[in-house]
C-alpha cells in the first residue's frame, strides 16, 4: 500500500468522529435522555419588537441565574437592531454557564453558523419562512457538518413541509407570527400535533404559566422556550421552579 493510500484511509477514519459530533452534542444530548419534564430553554434578551425593553439589569448574570435555578439550556438573542442582543454577549455567557447554548438570530449565510460555532454556540435557529428551501437544506447540512443543532422554526403545516424536505431532525413551533408579531397558541398546539414521530418538536412562545406548559407537553413538545415571562419575573428563579413543576 502505498504512502496516499495510508493516509486516505486514516482521514475517512477521522471524518467518522467528525460525523458524529452530532450526536455527542450537548443540546442534543437533552433530547436522548429519558426525562420526566420537558427540556426548559430560558431565553436572554434585552427587548423585543412586540414587548419593547424587557430587562435592564447584567443579562450575563441572569444566564447564570437561570443555571442556577435549574434551565436545561439558554437561548440568546444576538440580534442587535431589533433585540439589542450581540454575539458578544453569547461569548461572555459561554464562559460562565456550562448547559448548552441555543443562538437565536436571523441566520441566512454559511458566515453567520461558522460565527456561532466560534462563539461556542450548541444550537443555532434556522427560521423556514425567511429561507427557501435550497438554503434552508444547505444551512442544516452545514450545522451537522459543524457539529451544531439546527433547529428549524415553523408557524404553519407549511413550514412543516419545508423543514421535512430539509432535512429537519428537531421543529420548534412558534406561537407568534414573525409577520405580525400576534400570538396564535391555539393554532400552535395544532401544528405542534403535526409534526411526525422520528422528529423533536419544541414548542416557542407565548409560554406565562404552568398550564400553558402542560398544554404544549400534551400537544407533543419535548421542549419548550421562555422568553419575555422569565425577563419580566419579579424572580426569575421561582418562576422557573413554578414553570417546571410537577408536569
Amino acid at each position: 500500500m502505498n504512502f496516499l493510500n495510508q493516509v486516505m484511509k486514516q482521514k475517512q477514519k477521522e471524518i467518522k468522529v467528525l460525523e458524529g459530533q452530532y450526536s455527542n452534542n450537548a443540546f442534543f444530548k437533552l433530547f436522548q435522555q429519558k426525562r420526566k419534564r420537558p427540556v426548559l430553554i430560558a431565553e436572554i434578551k434585552p427587548k423585543s419588537p412586540s414587548g419593547g425593553v424587557l430587562y435592564k439589569g447584567n443579562l450575563v448574570e441572569l444566564a447564570k441565574t437561570y443555571q442556577l435555578a435549574g434551565a436545561d439550556a439558554i437561548s440568546v438573542l444576538t440580534d442587535r437592531k431589533f433585540f439589542g442582543g450581540s454575539p458578544e454577549l453569547l461569548r461572555e455567557i459561554k464562559k460562565i454557564v456550562g448547559v448548552p447554548l441555543f443562538r437565536k438570530d436571523f441566520i441566512i449565510s454559511e458566515a453567520q453558523l461558522i460565527e456561532s460555532l466560534l462563539l461556542g454556540a450548541d444550537a443555532v435557529l434556522l427560521i423556514a419562512r425567511i429561507l427557501k428551501l435550497s438554503q434552508l437544506k444547505n444551512l442544516i447540512n452545514l450545522s451537522l457538518i459543524l457539529g451544531l443543532v439546527p433547529v428549524v422554526e415553523v408557524f404553519n403545516e407549511r413550514d412543516i413541509q419545508a423543514a421535512l424536505e430539509a432535512g429537519a431532525q428537531l421543529i420548534g413551533v412558534n406561537s407568534r407570527d414573525i409577520q405580525t408579531l400576534k400570538i396564535n397558541e391555539g393554532q400552535a398546539l395544532r401544528v405542534l400535533k403535526k409534526i411526525p414521530n422520528n422528529v423533536i418538536p419544541l414548542f416557542f412562545s407565548g409560554i406565562k404559566t404552568r398550564q400553558d406548559m402542560q398544554r404544549a407537553i400534551n400537544a407533543g413538545a419535548k421542549g419548550v422556550l421562555v422568553g419575555t415571562t422569565l425577563l419580566q419575573a419579579k424572580d426569575p428563579v421561582e418562576k422557573i421552579k413554578e414553570l417546571k413543576g410537577k408536569l
